[in-house]
């Protein structure tokens, strides 16, 4: 722990108290106190929070990573797992991770720190050792809804939906109003148990304030549990009460996101063309496209080569444009960081990705990167990364759009898949966008149809490799032998084999779904 003199404790305490109403006063306090006491991680940690609010990126991360520099082996669990949390916002996963390491959790009996430290853990996507950790929770006699929820997540992510389903039904034990516990375990589509589970469901809901997030959560698990029953007349309601919920605190704004991506085909054009470099350089695979719409399927694909690392949905290319364009945002990308895109060097951009990236790739020369959201900077990855390919998952629009909708997505993320409105203007600024990239960047986006991978999983899988520059390798669409996690909202689909079962899922909603089509410009007779 580091030890303050008295003045200087007293500059945190008051640091402390300014922190959340007078973010000005706190920044003065710290300067004031790291003058007196440099090495204070605190101090350097409040700074990053200060300077990432204020969109000031570059000094937010040489402030956390100080934080990280700053602690000693004397500091205590409280003080790292701060400071990891605060590199996890920057984008320092790999020191983050590092830090984790470090925390003596065998010898913990605070039960908000193992949680955090968990939590954490699964933030960076290692369930593994998340749940190594939940373990010793269990062996110290810790029970908290959110650590079994915290299990279930881990055992789904591994693939084991045997054990993620006794973890939710334990939280749900706990706690039987925990709306994410009730959708986790919904997301499993077991049949053994429905009724209780829709009963349980019903009653939640009537105790559930109208309109609030826990709402919207049970809303969209009742919808999946009525839905997998093939009540569709039961389900449409619930659903439509769901999107009504999410789309209340939606901050989705159709011209803005039109001026987004006005501004990043813009941005593209001005980029100069690269060559790819020397032979030896890695390659990353940027697998876009909308949620849902068979990303994951190819990401498995991909990663049955001997040649290929998976690494999930990361959050390095955004982190990589937040620094070089020294702004930050919390979505990937709002309008005034879309408008630095065309001053924003790439160079900058893919020497940080590459460096951050590293450590993931197992040393393999291909990686995956598999985030929806890196689709709004596939322009400046590929003028960043000369060997960089992009391999964009297409859905016939209707299918794809629903399967956005019926989903509820993290706070933040995806905000236009709650109506009908946005879905399908966010369609049709995706696909100019990806329209434009493959006619201004020949060679470097291959297109996907979903339907004609599922048609043809081995053609399919053969094209993919041809395009990446692997080698040919037998069975590499059997996705059921890709044992790696899958941390995505698809992680339990993808653990079947390839199959056509969801293709013209919609249908089933078509009645209800005109506006969508409508707004989509699809036909009527749309097959």
């Amino acid at each position: 722990m580091h030890a303050l003199d008295p003045a200087s404790a007293a500059l945190w305490r008051n640091a402390e108290a300014a922190f959340r109403s007078d973010p000005d006063q706190a920044q003065a306090l710290c300067q004031q106190l790291l003058a007196r006491a440099p090495t204070f991680w605190g101090a350097h940690w409040m700074l990053a929070r200060i300077y990432q609010a204020r969109r000031s990126f570059r000094r937010a991360v040489a402030h956390a990573r100080e934080s990280a520099r700053c602690l000693t082996v004397d500091s205590t669990p409280h003080e790292i797992l701060m400071v990891s949390s605060g590199l996890i916002s920057s984008g320092q996963y790999e020191t983050a991770a590092a830090l984790l390491a470090r925390l003596p959790i065998a010898t913990q009996t605070n039960p908000m720190q193992l949680a955090g430290a968990i939590e954490q853990l699964m933030m960076l996507d290692d369930p593994a050792s998340a749940l190594r950790w939940l373990d010793i929770a269990d062996a110290q006699g810790v029970r908290l809804t959110m650590l079994s929820f915290l299990r279930g997540n881990a055992h789904k992510f591994l693939g084991d939906l045997a054990r993620s389903a006794e973890a939710y039904e334990d939280a749900l034990r706990i706690d039987p109003n925990n709306a994410h516990a009730h959708l986790a375990l919904a997301s499993l589509d077991l049949e053994a148990g429905r009724e209780a589970r829709i009963t349980g469901l019903e009653q939640a809901i009537a105790r559930a304030a109208a309109g609030g997030t826990n709402s919207a959560a049970l809303h969209y698990a009742l919808f999946r549990e009525l839905d997998q029953a093939g009540d569709t007349q039961r389900a449409w309601p619930v659903l439509k009460r769901a999107m009504a919920a999410r789309k209340a605190t939606s901050r989705y704004d159709a011209a803005t996101e039109d001026a987004i991506f006005d501004c990043i085909i813009e941005a593209q054009s001005s980029f100069p063309a690269v060559a790819p470099t020397q032979h030896d350089e890695r390659i990353p695979i940027f697998i876009v496209g909308l949620p849902r719409s068979g990303t994951t399927l190819v990401e498995r694909i991909l990663g049955n080569h001997v040649d290929v690392t998976n690494c999930g949905e990361l959050s390095e290319l955004r982190m990589a444009y937040k620094w070089a364009s020294d702004d930050f945002c919390e979505a990937f990308l709002d309008l005034p960081s879309a408008q630095k895109m065309a001053s924003t060097d790439p160079r900058q951009v893919g020497a940080l990705y590459m460096a951050s990236t590293q450590w993931r790739t197992a040393g393999r020369r291909w990686h995956t990167d598999k985030h929806p959201g890196n689709l709004v900077l596939a322009g400046i990855a590929l003028a960043a990364l000369p060997n960089a390919k992009i391999v964009h998952v297409r859905k016939q629009p209707m299918d794809a759009c629903f399967g956005c909708l019926r989903e509820l997505f993290a706070p933040g993320y995806y905000e236009y898949s709650y109506a009908f409105a946005d879905m399908a203007n966010h369609h049709r600024n995706t696909t100019r966008w990806m329209t434009h990239l493959d006619a201004t960047a020949p060679g470097r986006v291959l297109d996907v149809q979903y339907e004609d991978l599922v048609a043809d999983p081995g053609a399919s899988a053969q094209r993919l490799l041809t395009f990446c520059g692997l080698s040919s390798q037998a069975g590499v669409q059997d996705i059921t032998a890709n044992r790696q996690p899958v941390t995505t909202a698809s992680s339990v689909q993808v653990r079947a084999p390839i199959h056509a079962g969801r293709l013209g899922y919609w249908r089933r909603y078509q009645k209800e779904l005109a506006p969508l089509a409508e707004a989509l410009g699809q036909p009527k007779t749309d097959k």
